[in-house]
């Protein structure tokens, strides 16, 4: 007798922390609205793994959600710089702008980035 889909264990999470499927969905967004082909990304994720497995700061190579998450991150950073999107000094501004929203926003309320002063 087999188990039906509904005992069935769910899936594992596709990401381990919601930050990197927020990252995911930012490439394809950016993707899709024309910023970088697919075959840049994949060429400049490529190299960014390459280089981080390279000085040993990579990922567990057996457990794919736990897998070069920051590369994501540093891939995008480097595409955004070279098609003069954002500086890697905008990007921190901006990262800190949200760290500091984040900080200020009462627990259960939403997050929200205030205009720049």
């Amino acid at each position: 007798m087999s188990r039906s889909d509904d005992t069935a264990p769910p899936p594992p999470p596709v990401f381990a922390e919601p930050w990197q499927a927020s990252i995911f969905a930012l490439v394809v967004a950016l993707h899709d609205r024309g910023l970088f082909s697919w075959s840049e990304w994949n060429g400049e994720l490529v190299r960014v793994i390459a280089a981080s497995d390279a000085t040993g700061r990579g990922g567990d190579p057996d457990h794919d959600g736990e897998r070069h998450p920051e590369d994501w991150v540093a891939a995008l950073e480097h595409l955004l710089a070279t098609k003069a999107v954002a500086t890697s000094a905008e990007v921190a501004q901006m990262t800190e702008a949200w760290a500091t929203a984040f900080r200020d926003t009462p627990h259960g309320q939403p997050v929200v980035l205030k205009p720049a002063s």
